[in-house]
């Protein structure tokens, strides 16, 4: 019999009561587990979060959540090997695109747990310094940010297109596609899992046919036989490349986003023209930028920064140091404007003013000090 997971809602572990939805692996397609939210009281678990948890959490000091967060970081720590066997099992991603969820996760919790301490034995915090309000300086302004009420919902989001290179672009990244092997990520000699479901695999199917329509298919990986996976079963879609020769004037490239291993190379003749096609894609969380010129490196990101919450920025010297496109680093945000949610998160203590409120107190220098 399937394992049926439960839900936490409300202090508690809680099993829904309809029929549920059986999740599968997406390689094997054998049933994993059943998930059910059926008759869930969602308006209980609000009011729980409202009127007991949120209440307990802002009554802790910085320095106490830090510390909780650190914990947390501990017992993830102590069972990181099973979370990798759940996210091949449910996900069909391969090692090093576990270790950005699993390693990335526990990294992330373990910053802020340093953080936390850094911040002390506080509830609230002081943001920037006082100000006088008039000749006499007895009379000041301090902003302080303080925890709000109520509960947060999040919601996942994923948007990573990719930009820029053309013609001997294509051809270096055809080649080193071909080597690329997919299949079971269980297999040491794969590179490349799969996607999460079936309905995955037949959307970035349609969604490659209709980016074909206007652009040319420079290199298809899905002809390549998959390893140790059958192909009727498993959702597995091999890297495919795609070049677009007149991207200003082909609108389909620009809206529709293929979840999946597509990207579409474009052609550009200068900074100009290139910000003006990125600008058509109306937002994204992370783009990168090459080149060896420091200056015209710095132009390029500031230029496109606009419309992306992350510039990734490869030069020669960093070459070896750099975190990689793809990974979320909790000093940097996460996040971006437009189709890309039009949030962001992380960022070290940048991510703390989401979630509390700005207020200025004016008040006699006094009243102030003993804040």
């Amino acid at each position: 019999m399937t394992e049926r997971l439960k839900n936490h809602l409300a202090g508690q572990w809680q099993a829904g009561t309809g029929t549920g939805v059986t999740l599968y692996d997406p390689v094997l397609g054998t049933p994993l587990v059943e998930v059910d939210a059926t008759c869930l009281d969602l308006p209980h678990g609000f009011a729980f979060a409202r009127s007991q948890a949120g209440p307990a959490l802002r009554a802790m000091t910085y320095q106490e959540r830090g510390a909780m967060l650190g914990k947390i970081a501990t017992v993830l720590q102590s069972h990181r090997d099973r979370y990798y066997e759940i996210s091949t099992a449910n996900s069909g991603t391969v090692k090093n695109d576990t270790a950005v969820d699993v390693d990335g996760g526990i990294y992330t919790l373990s910053t802020y747990a340093r953080l936390g301490e850094q911040l002390g034995a506080r509830r609230f915090l002081l943001d920037g310094e006082a100000t006088k309000l008039g000749k006499d300086p007895l009379f000041q302004s301090q902003h302080i940010l303080s925890p709000r009420t109520g509960l947060a919902l999040f919601i996942n989001a994923f948007n990573f297109p990719s930009w820029g290179l053309w013609e001997k672009a294509a051809q270096a990244i055809g080649a080193r596609l071909q080597k690329t092997t997919v299949g079971n990520p269980r297999n040491d000699t794969v590179r490349m899992g799969s996607l999460v479901s079936r309905e995955q695999y037949q959307a970035v199917a349609e969604g490659i046919g209709r980016l074909s329509a206007q652009a040319d298919l420079l290199f298809d990986g899905r002809t390549a036989a998959l390893v140790d996976a059958d192909p009727t079963i498993a959702c597995c879609v091999g890297p495919v490349l795609l070049g677009c020769r007149d991207p200003e004037g082909q609108p389909l490239v620009h809206d529709l986003e293929v979840f999946g291993p597509v990207a579409t190379l474009m052609p550009y003749k200068s900074l100009s023209q290139v910000t003006a096609l990125i600008a058509r894609g109306q937002g994204s969380l992370v783009t990168s930028v090459y080149g060896k010129d420091p200056a015209a490196l710095a132009e390029a990101a500031t230029t496109v920064a606009a419309y992306h919450g992350r510039v990734h920025v490869f030069s020669p010297d960093v070459a070896s140091l750099q975190s990689g496109h793809g990974n979320v680093m909790p000093q940097s945000i996460h996040g971006g404007p437009g189709r890309a949610g039009g949030g962001e998160e992380l960022g070290g203590l940048r991510a703390l003013p989401f979630y509390h409120q700005r207020t200025a107190l004016q008040a006699s220098t006094e009243v102030l000090a003993a804040l």
